[in-house]
C-alpha cells in the first residue's frame, strides 16, 4: 500500500491568495522587496518551534523539521521564478536577482527565500496542497 499525505488548505488562506492576485493583476501593485519577515525567517522560526516539541511517542525532539524546512527553502528558491510569481512580478524578481546575484550588492548575495515573504510562501503551500490531492 502506497503512503499518502493530505495537506489541508484553509478557506481563509485561499481568500488571501485571491485577494493578493487581485491586488497584483488588477490594481498593478507589487509587494515591497525585500520583505521584513522573509520566507527563511518564517520557516526557520517554525522549524525551531517544531524541534522544541517532542516527537510523537518519544520524549526527545524530532530531527524531521530541519529536513522539511531545508526542503521547503530549496523548493521555494527553485520554484519562485517559474511557478510562484504572476507575470507582473517577474520584472521585479529579475531586478532583485540582478541586484543581489550579479549587481551592486553582490557581496550581500541572498537567496530568494531571504528576500520574499509570507505572501509568496503561501503560494508555495497552495501549490503543494494541490500536488498532494
Amino acid at each position: 500500500k502506497q503512503a499518502t499525505m493530505k495537506l489541508g488548505f484553509p478557506q481563509q488562506l485561499k481568500y488571501k491568495l485571491k485577494n493578493d492576485e487581485d491586488t497584483i493583476l488588477n490594481q498593478g501593485k507589487l509587494f515591497t522587496l525585500p520583505r521584513t519577515v522573509t520566507v527563511e525567517k518564517l520557516l526557520t522560526n517554525f522549524g525551531h518551534l517544531m524541534e522544541s516539541r517532542p516527537s510523537l511517542g518519544t520524549s526527545r525532539p524530532s530531527t524531521i523539521p530541519a529536513t522539511v524546512i531545508s526542503g521547503l527553502l530549496t523548493y521555494f528558491d527553485s520554484f519562485l521564478p517559474i511557478l510562484l510569481l504572476y507575470p507582473a512580478e517577474r520584472p521585479q524578481c529579475r531586478s532583485i536577482r540582478g541586484k543581489y546575484v550579479v549587481g551592486v550588492d553582490i557581496a550581500k548575495e541572498r537567496a530568494m527565500s531571504q528576500i520574499y515573504g509570507a505572501e509568496h510562501l503561501l503560494r508555495l503551500i497552495g501549490e503543494l496542497s494541490e500536488l498532494c490531492k
